[in-house]
């Protein structure tokens, strides 16, 4: 079929179905004049500025004036399918399902969910390409169209198998699931990205993080220089799990300097450091996690925090983390002070650890998984704020626990 023709077919359903414009009007006559003359640049430009077409249709439209217009696709082209194509293909478990589009000369797979786009977002050319092969067969394209709108497959894909080019049979070529498999280590292999889920989008906004940073001539902020290092990397970050990892290695790098500070302030002799250094590592390989969070509020305290947010985050926190000891929640604004600090310094650690971690016994917090998790993110993005004030407001304080007395030790 050539493109002319699948247009002005496409057009026109669009026309009657999803553009709003009454029937017997001008702007409707006008648009079907355009296409029984063949002039869908026209027809495309009129529906596209009614003011009643449908939102979830405009996308496509705007794809194909785009892609007209600088030349990337020929209206006198043929349009053809390359295989089988098969429509809304459901996961058999919605774990597996990705925000996944792949397009190589034997397969092209699109996740449905990804075909949902604001009114002024545009598709890719090679997405545009596949949609045609879709909607060539009328029956696919009306099932497309009315999904743009329903949003009723989620967690399924569209699929289309040249079994030729890829050397299968027909049994081996209906294996959707194991070729949507192979998709997306294909699309790794050619380093493509899978779109982060807008609710884990990360930005540190325009306004400093604390309202007055000033200069004090007695602090010496030259000994910071490992804190800056992270921070700078923190400020790079542009999704919330990142920001929270790098959050986490300054804190602990400041607990553990903490404890060192305390060793290196008052040892007199090379034998004693040497010692309690010893001590200390021994304590971090035996249980890291109990000496960070022991030592988490001696630094970090006196945390407000929304109590919406942590009731909401309870029913993760309680199946994935566990409870405090002898039951209940273990981040309770309700509790006395340093049991919320408490809270905090375990929460911190128990997410971070199933960000960094991928243990078979343990929740993995990954971008394909937000539904899973989603409960924790706003407590997260606020501990993440707050312990970004409570860092800085540290370094620029006279004798913070994490200040060296001198910056050498005598060791002879």
């Amino acid at each position: 079929m050539k493109r002319l023709t699948l247009y002005k077919d496409l057009f026109g359903f669009i026309l009657n179905n999803y553009s709003g414009i009454p029937k017997g009007t001008d702007d409707y006559d006008d648009v079907q004049d355009y296409l029984d003359s063949d002039n869908v640049t026209y027809a495309l430009s009129k529906l596209l500025t009614t003011g009643t077409l449908y939102s979830e249709i405009k996308p496509l439209l705007l794809t194909i004036q785009e892609n007209i217009d600088n030349s990337n696709i020929d209206i006198d082209d043929e349009v053809h399918n390359r295989g089988m194509i098969k429509m809304f293909k459901k996961h058999s478990d919605k774990r597996y399902s990705r925000c996944l589009n792949y397009f190589d000369n034997s397969l092209r797979i699109v996740e449905t969910s990804t075909l949902y786009k604001n009114r002024n977002e545009t598709y890719s050319l090679e997405c545009l390409l596949f949609i045609e092969s879709i909607v060539v067969d009328k029956n696919r394209q009306k099932k497309l169209l009315k999904e743009l709108l329903r949003k009723e497959q989620e967690n399924t894909y569209i699929i289309e198998v040249d079994k030729s080019g890829l050397g299968l049979t027909k049994t081996e070529a209906n294996n959707f699931e194991n070729l949507y498999a192979f998709a997306l280590a294909s699309s790794m292999n050619n380093k493509d990205s899978i779109k982060i889920p807008q609710e884990l989008v990360f930005s540190w906004g325009t306004n400093p993080i604390l309202a007055s940073f000033d200069y004090n001539k007695n602090i010496v902020y030259k000994e910071f220089y490992d804190i800056f290092d992270v921070f700078n990397d923190w400020l790079h970050a542009t999704d919330i799990l990142t920001a929270f990892i790098k959050m986490y290695q300054i804190a602990e790098y400041m607990i553990y300097r903490s404890q060192m500070v305390e060793i290196v302030n008052r040892a007199n002799i090379k034998q004693s450091f040497l010692r309690e250094t010893k001590n200390l590592s021994a304590k971090y390989v035996k249980s890291e996690r109990d000496t960070i969070i022991a030592n988490f509020s001696k630094l970090f305290n006196l945390f407000s925090l929304d109590p919406r947010e942590v009731t909401a985050s309870w029913s993760f926190v309680d199946q994935y983390f566990g409870e405090a000891n002898g039951g209940g929640h273990y981040l309770d604004t309700t509790k006395p002070q340093n049991n919320i600090d408490k809270g905090v310094a375990r929460f911190i650690y128990d997410t971070r650890c199933a960000i960094v971690h991928n243990k078979e016994s343990e929740f993995h917090i990954q971008y394909n998984n937000y539904e899973d998790y989603k409960d924790i993110v706003p407590l997260m993005r606020s501990i993440n704020d707050i312990m970004a004030k409570k860092i800085l407001e540290i370094i620029n304080s006279l004798t913070p626990s994490i200040h060296y007395q001198s910056q050498k030790l005598d060791l002879y």
